[in-house]
């Protein structure tokens, strides 16, 4: 029976760990993720998309307070490149109207 015992109370504190592990996640997700950007959250900044230029070097368009930025990011530094108005960006092309070669 000893053996028993010592397994019972073994799993539940197994149970009890892992429940205050679950919660822990759960309250960071819901209350703190937000303020830090994420998911669910209001965003202050949003990577819009990348285009590499070579081996850890590319250029990004970030929004950030109602405009967005082009930057150069390589792994030691991050330059604006220029600034823009939302309204000027043009729609992603559809692929019906993309040029050929182009994916």
């Amino acid at each position: 029976m000893d053996l028993l015992t010592a397994f019972v109370k073994m799993v539940s504190a197994l149970a009890i760990v892992l429940g205050l592990m679950a919660l822990t996640a759960y309250l960071f997700r819901k209350y703190l993720n937000p303020k830090l950007g994420g998911a669910g959250g209001g965003m202050l900044l949003r990577v819009k998309g990348t285009i590499p230029l070579g081996v850890k070097k590319e250029i990004a368009l970030v929004e950030v307070g109602g405009k967005i930025l082009v930057v150069g990011v390589t792994p030691t530094q991050i330059s604006l490149l220029c600034e823009m108005e939302p309204e000027r960006m043009a729609p992603p092309a559809s692929p019906e109207t993309r040029p050929m070669g182009i994916p």
